[in-house]
């Protein structure tokens, strides 16, 4: 599906909140969009392993190889279990480009290290 396709079958909502995450990750460090704006223009071959802050402000982490479609799917409560009760999701850290086999191994070592060295962790390392 292309991403004008994607676009005209957003509803307003979902749209409002696509351009709220974007704006509010490129007025909070520009740095980490334009991590996104690279990893949105991602082949369906290469992986991304990113981190959501919850309203709750707990962490998920996971792998997608769209992360603009995963991130209105966590938002529309069509995402993970563990963020359907907990939306809206905010983007908090996304890796470097990789296959799935690298990026379903560090998702792995990012589940399991402490919470306030997720985002750390996941920026500074390279795939396993």
């Amino acid at each position: 599906m292309s991403s004008s396709t994607v676009e005209k079958s957003l509803t307003k909502k979902q749209k409002d909140v696509k351009e709220n995450i974007v704006l509010f990750e490129f007025l909070s460090n520009p740095f980490q969009s334009f991590q996104m704006v690279e990893a949105a223009r991602m082949n369906k071959k290469e992986w991304i392993v990113y981190l959501v802050r919850c309203a709750d402000e707990s962490l998920y982490c996971g792998i997608t190889n769209d992360i603009e479609k995963r991130l209105i799917a966590h938002n529309s409560g069509k995402g993970a279990k563990y963020t359907k009760s907990r939306i809206p999701v905010e983007m908090a850290g996304v890796s470097s480009k990789m296959t799935k086999s690298e990026a379903l191994k560090l998702e792995r070592h990012i589940k399991q290290v402490p919470a306030g060295k997720k985002v750390l962790e996941l920026t500074q390392k390279t795939p396993l």
